[in-house]
């Protein structure tokens, strides 16, 4: 910072600097001192707020911060790590699926590459509706996700703002203003009996396994991902 000190033209302006987390660059801020009369009254209002002010500084005092949640110098990849332990202590405790978990996990582990590829220094205070919007238009235009995968990220980072907010990292959610994607309807095609017959007998010939997987999912009505999941005990 830059200590505070008067100037003096039509107007008494304490002025001083502090640096910006935002920028990273010094900040000049001014301070009108009152009008009192006599001049020497006013000379000595002006000292008093010129020592108050220096004193809060040294101390690490910033305006730019006074508003800001009292952990808001953390560094943002230090409190993503915060949370994916948090995610992960509540999977452990069968708060969440392993679906879930592995889902926050996944995309948190973007969102941090992405932070990363900017700035390793980043600091909490700068995760605010811009840098939602950065991102969120980072992989839905570079990445071309869907528009379902789309509404995914939004929610994850939603429900990591809030945990920031609670452990007193932000003061309110950046993410708010940003709306679902409406979803596509799906393209279904119909594959015709004879089709079907045909596959099943060509699977009978070149893979036994295939065409187990195909009648469990055509007969049973088995998702593929539950499929996936079944253990020999099933």
């Amino acid at each position: 910072y830059i200590p505070a000190e008067l100037r003096i033209n039509k107007e008494w302006i304490i002025v001083y600097s502090v640096k910006s987390p935002a920028t990273g660059k010094l900040q000049r801020m001014r301070k009108r001192v009152p009008h009192y009369k006599p001049l020497l009254q006013r000379k000595k209002i002006a000292k008093k707020i010129i020592a108050k002010i220096n004193e809060n500084l040294s101390l690490g005092w910033n305006p730019i911060l006074e508003n800001e949640a009292p952990n808001s110098l953390t560094f943002l990849l230090d409190s993503i790590d915060h949370y994916q332990k948090s995610i992960e202590l509540d999977y452990k405790n069968n708060a969440i699926r392993k679906d879930t978990l592995r889902s926050y996990a996944s995309i948190m582990k973007i969102f941090a590459d992405w932070v990363r590829n900017k700035n390793e220094k980043e600091f909490v205070y700068n995760f605010k509706s811009e840098m939602v919007s950065n991102f969120l238009d980072y992989i839905y235009f570079e990445r071309k996700i869907s528009a379902r995968t789309y509404n995914n990220y939004l929610l994850t980072l939603r429900l990591f703002a809030n945990y920031l907010i609670q452990k007193s990292y932000i003061k309110s959610n950046p993410t708010e203003i940003f709306k679902k994607k409406k979803n596509q309807l799906k393209k279904r095609t119909v594959i015709e009996k004879p089709a079907i017959d045909t596959i099943f007998e060509e699977l009978k010939e070149v893979n036994k396994e295939y065409l187990l997987l195909c009648k469990l999912i055509y007969f049973c009505y088995i998702r593929p991902t539950e499929i996936s999941k079944l253990k020999v005990h099933n």
